[in-house]
């Protein structure tokens, strides 16, 4: 199916985080077409003005809490020809839903995800952009606030995210890797830094650096969630 004949399904995950949701919709309401839709994957402390979404957007009411079963359930309920998996808190605007048809219009083209704007989440290291750039494209990890964009027929065959607490974006981005239909593109993403902020952007990312490390070593999913939030799975999952 041609790019811009392919209808789309933005699937957002959200728990109590109101103001990224408000914050990010608007630029996402400007880019959709007919057919297309935004299903808001709610697990919990819905906003309030959700009570009655706008035109084009649904509220799915999840049964578990994470990432990776809020976006299988969101999935589960989508109509279109392409699942967008976009994080509350990052910012999908028209510009880049036009990003998307355009990628899937190439021959072979599956799945994909955007390129991060480094200059603006590592200022510091703005002068390594196109080293930093090259590993996204080859090797480095496909995370989820780079908005994972797939085929309705490929997120099936790839049996949808992992149902996991944490790290689904870690244990897809392999076997998304391994369509040989994905694709980096641009414009690149902007996601709020505001935990980064609080704890400090180095110290952060090389605790999520070192996360990811125990992932891949074995480390279950459930003990890296008790040691990074500091409470069990089952106690209340505050994330976005």
């Amino acid at each position: 199916m041609a790019g811009e004949s392919l209808r789309l399904s933005v699937i957002i995950p959200c728990r109590n985080d109101a103001a990224a949701l408000a914050a990010t919709l608007p630029g996402l309401l400007a880019g959709l077409r007919e057919g297309d839709e935004i299903i808001v994957a709610n697990a919990g402390g819905a906003p309030a003005f959700m009570a009655t979404p706008p035109p084009g957007v649904r509220v799915v009411e999840c049964q578990t809490t994470g990432r990776g079963p809020q976006m299988n359930e969101g999935a589960a309920a989508a109509a279109g020809d392409v699942f967008i998996f976009n994080h509350a808190d990052t910012g999908l605007t028209a510009a880049h839903l036009a990003a998307i048809r355009h990628c899937l219009a190439a021959p072979g083209a599956l799945a994909g995800a955007f390129f991060k704007d480094t200059a603006f989440h590592y200022p510091a290291w703005a002068w390594a952009d196109r080293i930093i750039r090259w590993w996204m494209g080859h090797c480095g990890v496909v995370y989820g606030d780079q908005t994972v964009f797939l085929r309705r027929g490929v997120f099936a065959q790839l049996g949808g995210f992992a149902p996991i607490p944490l790290m689904e974006d870690v244990e897809m981005s392999p076997r998304l890797r391994r369509t040989g239909g994905f694709r980096l593109i641009d414009p690149p993403l902007r996601t709020s830094m505001r935990r980064f902020e609080r704890q400090g952007r180095f110290w952060t990312r090389l605790k999520n650096l070192f996360y990811v490390l125990l992932f891949r070593s074995g480390v279950s999913a459930e003990r890296l969630y008790e040691w990074y939030y500091g409470k069990p799975v089952d106690s209340g999952d505050t994330r976005s």
